[in-house]
This record gives structure tokens, C-alpha cells and sequence, in this order.
């Protein structure tokens, strides 16, 4: 009996870091609501969000935000630009300061960013591995603000993969997206807050 008992050792900082990743974005109405708040947080007047495949595919979410400074690029868990010390959360004013979507959402999906900062000449693509860290960087033409794309969400996760991607639920996942989203129209003043769906590739 005593033979079947393992020993206590310190977990790999890549599981950790995807273990609490999957608490940080549990479902497709979850990783939306990241990224929805992050557009609101930019000062967008407009958000456009896409859906193919029910989300299950890819997520789009399109915003006309002051975009992201290139000092900003890297996704790294806990970098925020929202608070820089604990008495911070007492004037808080935005929906994100934790400073986990975007790197949590690297660990569970592929992301790709365009995105064109207010001061900003020209525009940037970037591709991020499961770190958060950049692995292709190019520049390209756009207006201000930033697109957000994440691809196969939960690709690394079995269950939750096929669990969002059921015919039989993904439906009722879209619903709540739809019921997310519906929540933040009421809320969201000056805020113009677009959502499609797009059928699968092929």
C-alpha cells in the first residue's frame, strides 16, 4: 500500500500557469467577456465581435480603441497598465487590472493581435506562443485600435474542447455570449456593441 503513495513535488510553472489560466476563462461567454471588457477599457466607441463556428472555430473581437503601445506587446500574466499598488483598487475605474486575458488566453488558444496604438504611424501584427511571449511580429496598415483573434479556444484542454465544440451545446454557449453581451449594451454608454455569426471553414 505504502508503495502507491507519491510523493509531494512542486508542479512545472507551464502547467500552473495553464491550470490557472482554465480558472481565469472557463467558457466561450468567458473568454468573449475578457476581451470585450479590454476594447471597453481602450475607449472604444465601437466593437465589433465575430463568431465562426459559434466561437468554437474562432473568436474575432474588432475594436476602434487608442490600440496597443508597443512597450505593451508582450502578454505577460499580471502586467497591467490599470494599478501599480494594492491601495490602486480603491479608485479602480476600469473592468480589467488583474493583468491575466490576454496571457491566459494564450495558454488556451493561438492569438493573433493587429493592433495600431493613437500615436502610431503604422500598425502591427503579432502571434504570441502558449507564454504570452511573441513569436512573429510585422507590421502592416491599419486605423487605430486592435483586433483580437483567438483560434481554437481550449485546443490543449480534451474536455473543454470537446465540450465547446458539441453540436448539442454549443448552441446554448452561443446563447450565453448573446445574454453576456446583451448585459453589456445596457451598460456600456457611447458604446456601440456589434455581434455575428459566421459558419465554419469549408
Amino acid at each position: 500500500m505504502d508503495g502507491d503513495i507519491s510523493t509531494i513535488s512542486r508542479l512545472d510553472k507551464n502547467l500552473v500557469h495553464k491550470i490557472c489560466s482554465g480558472q481565469v476563462v472557463v467558457t466561450l461567454a468567458s473568454a468573449v467577456k475578457e476581451l470585450l471588457e479590454n476594447s471597453i477599457d481602450a475607449k472604444s466607441s465601437k466593437i465589433e465581435i465575430r463568431l465562426r463556428g459559434h466561437g468554437s472555430e474562432s473568436i474575432e473581437v474588432i475594436d476602434n480603441g487608442v490600440g496597443i503601445r508597443e512597450e505593451d506587446f508582450e502578454a505577460g500574466k499580471y502586467c497591467t497598465s490599470k494599478l501599480s499598488t494594492f491601495d490602486d483598487l480603491s479608485c479602480v475605474e476600469t473592468y480589467g487590472f488583474r493583468g491575466e486575458a490576454l496571457s491566459s488566453l494564450c495558454h488556451l488558444a493561438k492569438v493573433t493581435i493587429h493592433t495600431c496604438a493613437l500615436d502610431a504611424k503604422i500598425g502591427t501584427k503579432l502571434e504570441f506562443d502558449s507564454s504570452g511571449q511573441i513569436t512573429n511580429r510585422r507590421s502592416l496598415a491599419r486605423s487605430q485600435g486592435t483586433t483580437v483573434c483567438v483560434n481554437e479556444l481550449f485546443y490543449d484542454l480534451p474536455v473543454r474542447r470537446r465540450h465547446l465544440t458539441d453540436p448539442n451545446r454549443l448552441p446554448k454557449e452561443f446563447a450565453k455570449v448573446i445574454s453576456m453581451l446583451t448585459a453589456y449594451c445596457l451598460v456600456s454608454i457611447g458604446v456601440q456593441i456589434s455581434c455575428s455569426r459566421i459558419g465554419k471553414k469549408g
